[in-house]
Parts: C-alpha cells; structure tokens; sequence
C-alpha cells in the first residue's frame, strides 16, 4: 500500500528532484513487495502461476519508477512554476 501512496505523493509534486524522490521510495516499497512474493513462494502459500505473474508485473513497476525516479516526473517539469502571470506597464 505504501508504494501507491508514495506514487501519488510523487505524481503531486512540481520539482523534479522531489518528486524522483518519491518515485524512489515507492519503488523500494514495491521491491519489498517482490520478496513478499518469494516468501510465499518458499512457504508454499502461492501457485507458481501466480507467484511467476506477481514477479512480472512488480518486475515492470520497479523498471517504471526506476525510470520516473531518474526523471523526476516528466509530466510535471514542463509545469509553470506559478499559476499567477504578472503584465507590466509603462506610463509616459
């Protein structure tokens, strides 16, 4: 569960570097996950069909926040700084 909350987290943030940071944490979470699943591999407590496809799928979310992580949150770099927009005049 923490892994989505970390994602989320991440995906709410403007910068960069704190964002990657969430990504980080999250994708330590999800690497906890996948010694979950060999832990119930080696207590017999899942089929091999379902231990194998569990492995894929956090496999390719440890890759997806391994890259986001690198990034920052791509989405987000492009993301003004503020939503205010300051005019200036001049009088003569």
């Amino acid at each position: 569960m923490l892994a989505y909350q970390k994602l989320a987290e991440g995906a709410g943030r403007f910068g960069a570097p704190d964002g990657a940071r969430f990504y980080s944490i999250a994708r330590g979470s999800a690497m906890e996950c996948k010694a979950i699943v060999d832990a119930f591999a080696v207590l017999q407590l899942a089929e091999e069909d379902t231990r194998r496809h569990a492995m894929e799928l956090l496999t390719r979310i440890v890759e997806m926040l391994t890259r986001m992580g690198r990034r920052g949150d791509p989405l987000r770099e492009s993301a003004p700084e503020s939503t205010t927009t300051t005019t200036t005049t001049t009088t003569t």
